[in-house]
């Protein structure tokens, strides 16, 4: 089986919607979070390099107007479900 971002994105969706939580020392827990604003910083980097901007769905074809994405917002402005799936993303 291949391993991505994606999978480990699949993945840690799965242990949301079971309400599986991992606990972490807070130690572990800051480096996590502090590891998930970066990447989503990066991603949102990457993205606007492409020529993404806010918007309230996902629209990733030009012919079909601005390409938007809900997620092109600061770490801190993303919804908690969002947060904790990046955070599952870093640590799993």
């Amino acid at each position: 089986m291949k391993f991505n971002s994606e999978t480990a994105r699949k993945y840690a969706e799965k242990v949301m919607r079971r309400q599986m939580a991992v606990e972490l020392e807070p130690s572990l827990m800051l480096i996590a979070e502090q590891q998930a604003r970066a990447s989503h910083e990066g991603w949102m980097k990457g993205k606007k390099k492409q020529g993404y901007v806010y918007g309230p769905v996902v629209n990733d074809n030009p012919e079909n107007g601005p390409l938007t994405n809900p997620m092109m917002v600061p770490y801190d402005e993303l919804d908690e479900e969002t947060k904790q799936a990046n955070i599952a993303n870093k640590v799993l």
